[in-house]
């Protein structure tokens, strides 16, 4: 039995490694399976597009390509492009801490 004394990483690591994979890549989410073996989802391919949700494609039991709707996907390039930009990143650490600086949007127009 897991005890709160432990750290949560002591008790995740007591689980059983099958239990582990169990919910780290569940087929079902939120009762919509989200897992498909690649010969499934090359037949139902129109279908799983239209139900615009990110999906894992399996050959064995290994997840070997994800169908990821348009939107979602524009959402993680423009994060990854923000997190390659060493400005961007240190403006965000710096309001994070606190240390930011607010200025009203009038600024703007006295330039």
């Amino acid at each position: 039995m897991l005890t709160t004394e432990k750290s949560w990483f002591e008790n995740y690591a007591a689980l059983p490694p099958a239990y582990i994979a169990s919910v780290l890549n569940p087929c079902y989410k939120s009762g919509v399976k989200t897992m498909f073996d690649i010969a499934e989802a090359q037949a139902r391919l129109p279908k799983l597009v239209r139900t615009k949700q990110t999906l894992s494609l399996c050959q064995g039991n290994e997840t070997v390509a994800f169908l990821v709707p348009r939107d979602r996907m524009e959402a993680l390039l423009e994060t990854m492009e923000i997190m390659a930009n060493s400005e961007a990143m240190r403006a965000i650490r710096r309001d994070q801490s606190g240390k930011g600086r607010y200025l009203p949007l009038s600024v703007l127009d006295e330039g």
